[in-house]
Order: structure tokens, then C-alpha cells, then sequence
């Protein structure tokens, strides 16, 4: 434990800050200064429309495990004594997934021709450090000033520089005929949105209790492609807050479900 700052020298008497070994204060600027060196490198990672992609094609798997999930949730429902068939609320839901997910595919242009991708760097013929810093907006850039005259070099440099010339030349770096990602996200949310207002009530009688009692493999797939287009934040609050609570949910109405059971059998 350490009874100064190492950040400023100041004393520390805070206990919390005792421990480590920094105060809040110093802690707190670095924390924004952190942030501002990510949100840098995010911004020069971007394509042309605006998204950090890690790996699009990735895409037509998750949405292939998603259409896994729209042929057994009705068997599901057929084996808990409720046939959503009877009404077409199967087909209705299935069918407007489905439509959804062919909105992902042109938004994204998977399954059009790819576009060639220029090749920027040339083997030999690299960009100097300084060009790659101008040219990614990192050089001079007051986020990544470590001390006077110096400055932070992302350890993806290279990969931010390819990413800059190809948003300017307004390529996709994926060599994607992408027109419309936002189109996309948007499905991608609007399926979310089936799956919770209108899935997870058909299940709440049942002994899953919900949806995402029986399997959350369609929320996690959507999730993922949320991940793949470098949404991880947004894809971070499905996992830990919005799963977490319809699990609970989950739970709740399939112990309801237990305890209305047990009557019956009770009663007879």
C-alpha cells in the first residue's frame, strides 16, 4: 500500500485509494483520458458508413443459427399442450423474422458481387510513422499527447491507416457491396423486439416460463451480429442487462407455473 499518489505525490487517505495506490482525482483524469485515446481509435476504425465491422461475413452464420431457432420454437410450444399453429401464429412471427433477416443480408450486400478492395499499404513502400499518425487524426491530437512533443501510437496503426484511406475512397474494407448497415442494426433490433413482446408472452404459461427459459440461442444471435458490426456496447447491455432480466422473468412465471401444476394434481 502506498501513502502517496504515484500520479501527482499528493498523500492519500482515502483507504480505497491507499490500496491503489492513486487518488480520485488522478484516477478520474485518466479515466477520461483513456477514454478519449479509445473513442480516437474507434473513429479511425470506422468505414464509410460509420461501423467498425470485425468480421461481416460472420453474419450469414449467426443468422443461420437464428433460423435454427425459428423451426423448433413451435415443437416447443406443441410439447408444453399449446399449438400456436392452430391460430398462424407461427407462420405470422416466422414469417415477419424471416422477412428481417433478408433485410440484414441487402443491407449488408452479402450476397451481392464483392467490390475490390485497393491495396494501400505496399509491402516495401510503407507510410512513415508521421503519415500514418496525420492521416489517422492521431498525430497532435491532444488525446494522445504523453508528454510535450510526444505522442501515442495505437499498436494497430497500420490497420487504422488502411481503414482511413478506404473510408475516404468510401470502400469497405471487407470488400462488402454494403449500401445500407443502418437498414441492418435496424432489422436486427426489430427481430430483438419480436422475440421479447411477442415470443416470450407465448412461453410465460409454460414450464420454461418464457422464451429465454426454453434457449436464449435467437437473443444471442442477434446479440453477436450486434457484436460483428462493432455495436459491442449496445451488445454488452443485452448480455448483462437485458438477458439477466428475462431470465428472472423466466424463472418467476415458471414457478408460478409449477405451483398452478402442483394444485391441479392436488385437486385430483
Amino acid at each position: 500500500m502506498a501513502n502517496r499518489c504515484y500520479a501527482c505525490k499528493r498523500s492519500l487517505t482515502n483507504p480505497e485509494s491507499v490500496a491503489l495506490g492513486i487518488g480520485p482525482v488522478c484516477r478520474a483524469r485518466r479515466k477520461r483520458e483513456l477514454e478519449a485515446q479509445e473513442r480516437l481509435d474507434r473513429e479511425a476504425s470506422r468505414c464509410h458508413h460509420g461501423y467498425n465491422c470485425e468480421d461481416p461475413h460472420h453474419v450469414l452464420t449467426l443468422l443461420g443459427r437464428l433460423e435454427g431457432q425459428l423451426e423448433v420454437w413451435p415443437e416447443w410450444l406443441r410439447a408444453e399442450g399449446t399449438d400456436p399453429g392452430e391460430t398462424g401464429v407461427d407462420r405470422d412471427i416466422n414469417s415477419d423474422i424471416n422477412k428481417l433477416m433478408c433485410q440484414i443480408v441487402e443491407g449488408l450486400g452479402l450476397r451481392r458481387q464483392p467490390v475490390e478492395v485497393p491495396q494501400v499499404i505496399v509491402p516495401g513502400m510503407e507510410p512513415s510513422m508521421d503519415e500514418m499518425l496525420q492521416v489517422t487524426g492521431h498525430y497532435m491530437h491532444p488525446a494522445n499527447k504523453i508528454s510535450p512533443g510526444q505522442y501515442r501510437v495505437p499498436s494497430d496503426i497500420q490497420n487504422q491507416y488502411r481503414r482511413t484511406i478506404l473510408r475516404e475512397r468510401r470502400v469497405c474494407p471487407h470488400g462488402l457491396d454494403c449500401t445500407d448497415p443502418g437498414k441492418a442494426v435496424g432489422a436486427i433490433y426489430s427481430i430483438l423486439s419480436i422475440l421479447r413482446n411477442d415470443l416470450e408472452p407465448l412461453f410465460r404459461d409454460t414450464s420454461y416460463g418464457g422464451l429465454v427459459g426454453a434457449s436464449d440461442a435467437a437473443y444471442i444471435a442477434c446479440m453477436n451480429m450486434l457484436e460483428v458490426l462493432g455495436l459491442e456496447d449496445e451488445a454488452s447491455y443485452i448480455r448483462y442487462q437485458d438477458l439477466p432480466k428475462l431470465r428472472k422473468a423466466a424463472q418467476k412465471n415458471a414457478r408460478r407455473w409449477e405451483r398452478r401444476e402442483a394444485r391441479k394434481r392436488g385437486a385430483a
